[in-house]
């Protein structure tokens, strides 16, 4: 289930990185 919680946190920091 932390699959979940990786996939938010690499999505958030792609937003950030861009």
């Amino acid at each position: 289930m932390n699959m979940l919680v990786t996939l938010a946190v690499t999505i958030a920091t792609i937003n950030i990185k861009y």
